[in-house]
């Protein structure tokens, strides 16, 4: 377990580094393309890590030609997430962006835990997000981008 919490760790500095240097990219190129240049990088990383973790591409044709809603709307959450974001850092800032973002998504996911995977929500877990959400509000309403 202790060897996994880096996993948060590097997906969260991987979002910030992305959306900061896609912002940056956003001065010199358009929107649909730093969205496509980035899509076609995670698809690439996609399919190697999928040879690495198996030895082999495996691809089940029948899943892809009938993909389910699920599958599909997280696919258009992750293009959601390449396009928008970088958006946000470039007209909001860094810090507001991911003060929201990390407190919608504490939100996000303590709605999922108790509506969908049906855990109980403890008083320290719910006063813990309200903090985020104060923090939230405290850095996006303090000041300057």
């Amino acid at each position: 377990m202790k060897s996994y919490v880096f996993l948060p760790i590097i997906a969260g500095l991987s979002i910030v580094v992305q959306n900061g240097l896609s912002s940056l990219a956003l001065r010199q190129f358009r929107l649909g393309s730093v969205v496509f240049v980035n899509g076609a990088v995670c698809t690439l990383c996609a399919v190697i890590a999928a040879i690495v973790s198996q030895g082999r591409l495996e691809i089940r044709w029948q899943e892809i030609r009938s993909p389910t809603l699920p599958i599909v709307i997280s696919g258009l959450c992750g293009f959601l997430i390449l396009w928008l974001a970088p958006l946000s850092f470039k007209n909001i800032g860094a810090k507001k962006t991911l003060s929201i973002l990390i407190a919608v998504q504490l939100v996000g996911a303590t709605l999922w835990d108790f509506g969908i995977k049906k855990e109980a929500l403890s008083l320290r877990q719910l006063v813990g997000v309200g903090v985020t959400l104060l923090g939230a509000f405290i850095v996006v309403t303090g000041g300057s981008k």
